[in-house]
């Protein structure tokens, strides 16, 4: 299942705005600003997330013959996902090689990414997608799409309000 076209493009029209607007700010202070109004969708997307019943088993895809996998539930257990793992791995994320974005997602257990605000070190996002998406056999539960239309005014407000307080900031250091 993909994307909306419509807020794909709305989103890419915002990020320009956001560009437009912070292209004065150093790297440092850009993700600065981006942070304040990620946190504003990191915390509505974990109040929007279902929380499991149960414990999430994932299975290792070992085959028994070249033809045949595994069945299910019968392969090695690779990991054991506690019932609030998926609240806990929402963070805000920034990556080396992009040198301006800051993302909000779940983060995978062996994530080359620098995770802000998240509090257990051992939350892994993995299947997160089966759940926003959905499976063959699942229906889908999406809790980022709601929660980034939920919360997009609020987004742009907080950080058109802190690119002013830096640029305030900045104009008063330099004496401007």
């Amino acid at each position: 299942m993909a994307i909306d076209p419509s807020l794909k493009k709305e989103i890419s029209v915002l990020s320009g705005k956001f560009d437009d607007v912070l292209d004065g700010f150093n790297t440092r202070n850009r993700r600065k600003v981006l942070r304040k109004g990620a946190a504003i969708l990191r915390k509505a997307a974990r109040t929007k997330v279902e929380i499991a019943s149960e414990d999430v088993f994932r299975y290792s895809t070992a085959r028994v013959t070249k033809s045949i996998r595994t069945p299910k539930g019968k392969g090695n257990v690779v990991a054991v996902y506690k019932p609030s793992n998926l609240k806990k791995a929402i963070a805000t994320m920034t990556f080396r090689r992009d040198k301006t974005g800051v993302y909000v997602g779940a983060k995978r257990g062996k994530s080359q990414a620098i995770v802000q605000g998240t509090k257990a070190a051992n939350a892994d996002g993995y299947y997160a997608h089966f759940l926003e998406f959905g499976t063959i056999n699942n229906a889908p539960y999406p809790f980022m799409r709601p929660a980034l239309a939920a919360t997009k005014g609020a987004i742009k407000a907080k950080i058109t309000e802190e690119s002013r307080k830096l640029a305030a900031k900045i104009k008063r250091e330099t004496r401007l």
